[in-house]
């Protein structure tokens, strides 16, 4: 059951693991999607792209952990590794589709 481990018993350890999860793939999607789109791709297969890669990660690793003894594979870290490769792109498509319009317009009013 995805962020079971969460919900049962929160304190900030759990929280900490799970935006650490989060965030683990955040730059490397920042820096794939800023050269994706400087190449010229659209954002859906960039987003789709940034998705899998962190699915496939999260799968990979907690495949790995599968072998361990101390420790027990959870599908919430596939989720949010996943999560952290959609979050980068969808930062790079704000900061071009909200930020830098504003940012012109800014600057062609002063």
């Amino acid at each position: 059951i995805p962020f079971y481990a969460y919900f049962r018993k929160t304190s900030l350890l759990n929280i900490y693991d799970l935006v650490n999860s989060l965030t683990f793939l955040l730059p490397i999607s920042l820096y794939w999607t800023y050269q994706l789109r400087k190449a010229g791709s659209a954002f859906a297969p960039i987003y789709i792209r940034t998705v899998m890669v962190g699915f496939l990660l999260g799968l990979f690793i907690e495949f790995t952990q599968l072998l361990s003894v101390s420790r027990i594979a959870e599908i919430t870290d596939v989720l949010a590794y996943a999560g952290g490769g959609a979050l980068g792109t969808f930062c790079i498509y704000y900061y071009e589709r909200q930020i830098l319009p504003m940012l012109e317009s800014n600057q062609q009013g002063a």
